[in-house]
């Protein structure tokens, strides 16, 4: 019982750590890609999704304030949860949020460039 209470805990901290970095990553990528691709479909002139439109216009100093807080929450729970297996649920959690996020975001930067090629092949 003490050897799976120890690699539950080490196991908890693994995921926590991987799941910080993923959640800077997918955070820094986001941040940095985004004023790029506003002033491509700017230059473009071309009618963007809806979507597309609320990924571009999020402020980045928002984008930060929810990695750090996410982060944030990825690193406390690990002090304050009891029960590692919750605290592992909730790092799946916050993983699982991220992933769909950056699903979304690739998704709503690729839809004008998609509706651009279809465009040219008519």
């Amino acid at each position: 019982m003490v050897t799976s209470d120890r690699v539950l805990r080490i196991s908890s901290l693994i995921s926590a750590a991987i799941c910080s970095l993923y959640v800077s990553w997918v955070c820094y990528r986001y941040y940095d890609s985004i004023p790029r691709f506003r002033g491509l479909f700017k230059d473009l002139g071309v009618a963007i999704p809806w979507r597309t439109d609320f990924v571009l216009s999020v402020p980045q100093s928002v984008i930060i304030a929810i990695a750090v807080l996410l982060v944030f929450i990825i690193i406390i729970k690990e002090f304050f949860f009891v029960n590692k297996a919750a605290a592992l649920g909730v790092t799946l959690i916050v993983y699982l949020i991220v992933a769909g996020f950056a699903a979304f975001v690739t998704d709503s930067i690729a839809a004008p460039f998609f509706r651009i090629i279809e465009s040219l092949g008519t």
